[in-house]
């Protein structure tokens, strides 16, 4: 040890030891962060989406997305509709007076008997499994199924 460090040691201490440097942080928490919360946010949006969707009136195998609207409907058709139940025993679009609306039949129109009706209220949201008929100058929507 030389002159001059006795001197800075008696008259400031002893050195400081110094702390090694920090191991340099990747992108990869952050990363997985952003991935993290970008899932959260399409599991959110997807849970959203299932509890907004009409499931009191949807016949077994339908589903409200994949149902064809009221006015997509034609004569031969059959599958699974979606609407709103009004009252007269008519489905339609939605509730307004220039809506698409076709009447609801339990049975083909040639055919006795049927299936009971189903518990509709109107207003009510609904999703039948449907076949439909051209009967008397309209088509009508002949129920399969309905919850």
């Amino acid at each position: 040890m030389d002159e001059r460090e006795r001197r800075l040691r008696r008259r400031f201490g002893p050195p400081v030891p110094v702390a090694p440097p920090a191991p340099a942080r990747r992108g990869v928490p952050r990363r997985l962060a952003a991935g993290a919360v970008a899932a959260a946010v399409l599991a959110a949006g997807a849970a959203l989406l299932l509890v907004l969707t009409p499931h009191d009136h949807a016949a077994p195998g339908c589903w409200w997305w994949t149902a064809r609207t009221v006015g997509q409907v034609a004569a031969g058709d059959r599958g699974c509709v979606r609407g709103v139940y009004l009252r007269g025993g008519t489905v339609g679009e939605g509730q307004g007076t220039l809506d698409v609306a076709l009447p609801l039949a339990y049975t083909d129109p040639d055919r006795q008997g049927g299936r009971p009706a189903c518990a509709f209220s109107p207003g009510d949201a609904i999703v039948l499994r449907y076949h439909a008929v051209f009967d008397d100058g309209r088509t009508i929507i002949v129920v399969e199924d309905c919850r």
